[in-house]
């Protein structure tokens, strides 16, 4: 089972005991989850105590960590180290991947994310403002920054708001929404590449030296309009005027989780993430040329879950 736990300002401290986290609230009730369950252990909660024993027992059954400062917003994230057992050999050949082969997998994961976006529009306003002719456009690299002209059209018709602008940095509710939302996906993405025994900080297109995840940033791009879709539904319903609480977080957190197509089957982003992320092996190794990426994404919120999210 894949759980994704996120401790709030109600946990007072969290250790380990059988391999099993022991979580401790303020109000003295005390629970246990097996860590083999965890995917993604959240630690929003300002005054925590913890020991060394909970993050070297969540890495090594390979859980991935974030870590939110005062404002509850994710700003940092580790993932585990060693994640497959050919893992030196598939990270040589990621990190002599030609300029061709990132190019012509960019141009995948660009045509997948606006594709993405086109859907979400259509769900939203039952028009995708031709984004789905512009996925057509993109090319090899997206030489022609299709992606971009795509984003610009894509947020002024998704959020009708005077002067919405999309900003990693924004401090409105919205913004903040997209970003925690964003965080989250980020963290499940970056496991799965971690469990297929690439490297995280190696991208195909984001190469930021002071960033450790580039290649999640890539391949996490299709998954982008699910946490739209979500986000949107919150604002459209006025449940975003408290801001970032425990219920907007579980129905981003539940969006994310629900059922994508990819393949012709429905399969939860842990499984779709790490059917994308073992294509993505197999594209360095010359198995294959094309990435494996969902056809169709959840985007009505009504999917069937499989994935418990918790709030301690």
């Amino acid at each position: 089972m894949n759980r994704i736990i996120d401790f709030t300002d109600q946990t007072k401290s969290v250790s380990i005991k059988n391999r099993q986290l022991i979580i401790e609230e303020v109000d003295g009730k005390t629970h246990s989850i097996p860590t083999e369950e965890i995917a993604t252990a959240i630690f929003s909660g300002y005054c925590i105590n913890m020991t060394k024993s909970v993050i070297e027992l969540l890495s090594e059954c390979g859980a991935t960590i974030i870590v939110c400062d005062k404002s509850k917003m994710p700003v940092g994230m580790m993932a585990p180290i060693n994640g497959h057992h050919l893992q030196s050999r598939f990270v040589k050949d990621q990190a002599e991947a030609t300029l061709p082969t990132q190019k012509r997998l960019w141009k995948q994961i660009v045509c997948a994310k606006i594709r993405g976006q086109a859907q979400n529009l259509l769900v939203v306003h039952q028009n995708d403002y031709a984004l789905g002719q512009m996925a057509a456009l993109v090319k090899s690299g997206d030489e022609t920054n299709i992606e971009g002209r795509a984003a610009r059209r894509y947020w002024s018709k998704l959020f009708t708001v005077p002067k919405f602008t999309r900003d990693c940095d924004g401090e409105d509710v919205i913004n903040s929404a997209l970003n925690y939302g964003y965080a989250i996906l980020r963290s499940l993405v970056a496991r799965a590449i971690v469990s297929s025994g690439l490297n995280p900080s190696l991208g195909l297109f984001h190469h930021n030296k002071y960033n450790a995840f580039c290649l999640a940033d890539d391949l996490m791009e299709p998954y982008r309009p699910v946490v739209d879709n979500a986000v949107w539904r919150l604002w459209d319903s006025e449940q975003l005027t408290e801001g970032i609480t425990t219920g907007v977080k579980r129905a981003l957190i539940e969006a994310i989780t629900s059922r994508y197509i990819i393949s012709e089957r429905q399969e939860t982003i842990f499984e779709t993430a790490t059917r994308s992320t073992a294509s993505l092996v197999a594209v360095f190794c010359g198995q294959k040329k094309e990435l494996c990426l969902p056809e169709r994404l959840p985007l009505n919120g009504r999917e069937p879950q499989e994935t418990e999210t918790d709030a301690h």
